[in-house]
């Protein structure tokens, strides 16, 4: 999968291993949901290296918000031809008035949080992008 699941900056530090995505996806649902939520994101990995590379990124190499609204609404026109409310810009700037989490309602806590503390406070990465989508 290559580049696709470089781990970011723990969110607790050194006293505590912070779970990877895929990490609280085997916990949420189980082994198996997680290995085909991998296998799903690596086959987008390709898509998900080349533009990630292009996205403007803060201090620790993760993107804010708004890039991170625009790469998944350009990740699902592109490769599936869709245009997911809620992700689409309608008429204002990126990341104004929307949320990336546009089916968070139907997400397990733990896995809402961790999209939520990366989406809002710390930023996005490769990986979060790729499972997210």
């Amino acid at each position: 999968l290559g580049g696709c699941w470089a781990a970011g900056p723990s969110m607790r530090g050194a006293a505590q291993k912070e779970l990877s995505i895929l990490d609280l996806v085997g916990a949420e649902f189980g082994t198996e949901w997680r290995q085909s939520t991998e296998a799903l994101a690596g086959n987008a990995s390709d898509f998900w290296q080349a533009l990630y590379k292009t996205l403007p990124k803060d201090g620790q190499g993760s993107v804010g918000t708004a890039t991170a609204q625009y790469a998944l609404n350009r990740f699902f026109l592109q490769r599936y031809s869709w245009s997911v409310r809620g992700l689409a810009p309608t008429g204002s700037a990126w990341g104004k008035n929307a949320s990336l989490l546009v089916v968070e309602e139907s997400m397990p806590r733990r896995i809402r949080e961790y999209f939520h503390d990366r989406a809002y406070r710390r930023g996005m990465f490769q990986q979060d992008l790729a499972v997210l989508a």
